[in-house]
């Protein structure tokens, strides 16, 4: 068959196959059989099938590129003008779930086009999409009868087993189909380690961008993570971070996008570096935790704190995300200056945390850092003595950790040390600019309800006054930030230090 003749019969399949996709679930719709909540996902699972006409047919890559293209062009003008009844969705917000599944099809013809990945690899990562996150929508909607949000989203238990169970017979099926020999037992490790992901990456990305994250990031996890004997490592980290959520999810310590986030990172530490990198994040964690139910004890919640003591997913990211990088940086370049910038990160995060928990007990009222001038205590930006000394003790612990972690790596060397210094300073610098950045930038408001000062953008349904910093600025905000202040501070220092002591 001619490549010309092939291209044809692509777009003809490809166009047998929308006209299928939109028009029984629209006939489901009509007799009312389905709501539009669910038909839309109906299409949503059907349409993921082009990608085999794609395998089948091997068309020319214009094919993909022109039919990725038109799909977003009618989903748009279909968004726009209300076109399919079958396409709407009662919360608008979610609608341009339909843009954004050509498009991901677009990236990925595009990707397979450069040789970044195979076509059935990217296939994967469609059908995953389609069945997987269809699926997941459709059994949440049916069986989900106690949902938990994460970043603004509904999601539920029922739904997010579906998509685990549908990503990993999915691979289970495109592993015999295309890449046979493997036994038994690494199958099945390989498709848990391919659910697990999946639905960690539905749970945490916003917006509804999932459409987008979901097909491209799974395809590019089978290609270089669960062919490269990662997927039991992290099966296993998996599980082991799911627990340790689990449980501080019940003493509510993290909310449901906290526990979420903080599995999904401390999977990616134990296996960017093992279990040295693994032990700061542990304890940064347990340490601050049980601070602050010391503290907690000892004082009545504050009024000031945007959030409370409960850690959700974005304080998660903000407090461990440049102490992640860094691990990764690290892992495939072998360069100190990078442990540096890990072990710096988390210190900085613990100094910070605890600063602002033994902090609050101290008997003098906190200083503005920039003004000098007597602040309530919790104010963003404001310093005391006990809060100084703690950052400094909160830093100097972080650093005596991560002697301990990597001395059987590093040995007990200038190197070791050096990092380990590098680590308290920074760390108690970064928790310093998270004060300046607290004190200059951060939003303050005065309650519409008290007058009194607070962080809280909101008291109720009514917003409360702006009276200082950006609006947009947020404590997470400028303690992301200040960590990466200090990681980047810390590889800075190592390597001019390295330099002059020729430390490798």
């Amino acid at each position: 068959m001619s490549s010309l003749m092939k291209d044809f019969l692509c777009i003809l399949a490809s166009l047998v196959l929308v006209a299928l996709s939109l028009g029984l679930p629209s006939v489901l719709l009509s007799r009312g059989v389905l709501r539009s909540s669910s038909t839309r996902k109906l299409v949503h699972i059907g349409v993921s099938h082009w990608w085999l006409l794609y395998l089948a047919f091997r068309p020319s890559p214009w094919v993909g590129y022109l039919g990725s293209s038109a799909f977003i062009l009618i989903n748009w003008i279909a968004y726009r003008r209300h076109l399919f009844r079958v396409l709407e969705d009662q919360d608008s917000r979610k609608s341009l779930g339909t843009i954004y599944f050509p498009l991901a099809l677009l990236a990925l013809v595009a990707i397979v086009d450069l040789g970044l990945l195979k076509a059935w690899e990217a296939g994967l990562g469609v059908l995953i999409l389609g069945w997987g996150d269809g699926m997941a929508a459709l059994v949440g909607q049916g069986f989900g009868k106690a949902p938990f949000r994460v970043f603004g989203q509904s999601k539920s238990l029922p739904g997010t087993l579906a998509l685990f169970l549908f990503s990993a017979v999915l691979t289970l099926a495109f592993s015999l189909a295309f890449d046979p020999g493997l036994g038994l037992p690494s199958l099945l490790v390989r498709a848990a380690a391919m659910g697990l992901f999946a639905a960690m990456v539905e749970l945490i990305t916003p917006w509804g961008l999932d459409n987008l994250s979901l097909p491209i990031l799974c395809a590019f996890f089978f290609a270089y993570g669960t062919r490269t004997g990662l997927a039991g490592g992290f099966v296993l980290a998996v599980l082991f971070n799911g627990l340790v959520a689990a449980v501080a999810l019940g003493r509510k310590s993290v909310d449901p996008s906290g526990a979420i986030l903080g599995t999904a990172l401390g999977a990616i530490l134990v296996l960017a570096g093992g279990i040295p990198a693994y032990s700061l994040l542990v304890a940064f964690f347990i340490s601050s935790t049980l601070l602050g139910k010391y503290v907690s004890l000892r004082l009545p919640p504050s009024s000031i704190e945007a959030k409370g003591r409960q850690r959700d997913g974005l304080q998660v990211l903000a407090n461990c995300g440049a102490g992640v990088l860094a691990s990764l940086a690290y892992t495939q370049s072998g360069n100190l200056a990078y442990l540096a910038a890990l072990a710096a990160g988390f210190a900085s995060a613990n100094a910070d945390t605890w600063a602002s928990e033994l902090g609050a007990l101290s008997r003098r009222l906190p200083r503005s850092i920039l003004t000098f001038k007597e602040e309530p205590a919790g104010t963003s930006g404001a310093v005391s003595p006990l809060g100084l000394a703690s950052s400094a003790l909160g830093a100097g612990f972080l650093g005596l950790v991560f002697a301990l972690a990597y001395a059987p790596i590093l040995g007990l060397g200038q190197a070791l040390w050096v990092v380990a210094g590098l680590s308290c300073l920074w760390g108690f610098l970064g928790a310093l600019v998270d004060s300046l950045l607290g004190a200059a930038f951060q939003a303050k408001y005065r309650s519409i309800e008290n007058g009194e000062y607070t962080e809280r953008p909101r008291a109720g349904l009514r917003s409360n006054i702006l009276v200082g910093g950006v609006a947009w600025v947020t404590n997470d905000g400028v303690n992301a930030l200040s960590t990466f202040v200090a990681a980047l501070g810390a590889a800075g220092s190592y390597w001019l230090l390295g330099s002059s002591l020729r430390l490798t």
